[in-house]
């Protein structure tokens, strides 16, 4: 197993088979704000232990594992021994399943990575509902129904977050000659950088399911100017939801 990881370069996936302590670090996310900032460690590590445990499924010790993380701006990092829970409603395949990429083990195996995927994401996300959504906006809607089933954006915030994106995937404004904001909004600032943070843990899940490589982006879809420019008028009611209303299926949560 070691080597088919090596083969494949899943360094991510190896340590957790290993079991040896991982180190994650928090970029250019600002822990100072309470009940903002604040919550990206423990969102982040919901996460990643959900990946773990598909990954480990199979693994003979698969009890828990060791991360080095720090959980506030005034800690230091240090060791956190975390017990990971298992999805009970499908059982991932082996990871030299998931990660095959012989044509027909995918199409055989589509379905269940999708459903491994949402559960990562949520326990009450339906995988039909993501299927239906286009691939390149995919990896969006499902961290903005992370985010909202947290309670940490509005619901004002996620409709633009993915109508940003939207425009983004389908080249709907003028990139090159877009104007920078004149005066900073802080909150909007931090939404800014807490959903690229959690999109970036997302994106991975792809890879730890199987998903990658068909069709889907490797980064955040995103303009952080763009994000800006909109927040206010979109904070007070004006908003455009007529092109992404379809795939806003996290506004049920609220």
């Amino acid at each position: 197993m070691l080597n088919f990881f090596k083969e494949r370069e899943k360094a991510f996936l190896y340590k957790l088979w290993t079991g040896v302590t991982s180190h994650y670090a928090f970029t250019l996310i600002d822990l100072r704000d309470d009940g903002f900032g604040a919550e990206y460690p423990t969102l982040s590590l919901k996460i990643i232990l959900r990946e773990a445990a598909i990954a480990v499924y199979h693994c003979r010790d698969r009890s828990s594992r060791v991360f080095i993380t720090k959980t506030a701006h005034t800690n230091g990092y240090a060791e956190q021994t975390c017990a990971l829970e298992f999805p009970q409603h499908v059982e991932p395949p082996t990871p030299q399943e998931l990660l095959s990429t012989d044509p027909a083990v995918h199409a055989k195996l589509a379905d269940t990575k999708l459903k491994l995927y949402c559960w990562i994401i949520s326990d009450n996300l339906d995988h039909r509902q993501l299927d239906a959504i286009p691939p390149k906006l995919m990896p969006t809607v499902a961290t903005l129904y992370f985010l909202v089933e947290h309670q940490v954006v509005e619901l004002f915030e996620a409709d633009l977050l993915l109508y940003v994106a939207y425009e983004v995937v389908f080249k709907m404004y003028d990139m090159i000659n877009i104007r920078y904001p004149k005066k900073l909004d802080g909150r909007a600032f931090r939404v800014a950088f807490l959903y690229n943070a959690i999109s970036q843990h997302v994106l991975r899940s792809l890879n730890v399911v199987g998903l990658d490589g068909l069709g889907y982006p490797e980064y955040p879809q995103f303009d952080g100017v763009r994000f800006h420019n909109l927040y206010r008028d979109w904070s007070r009611g004006d908003r455009n939801l007529e092109q992404i209303q379809p795939w806003r299926i996290y506004a049920n949560i609220f």
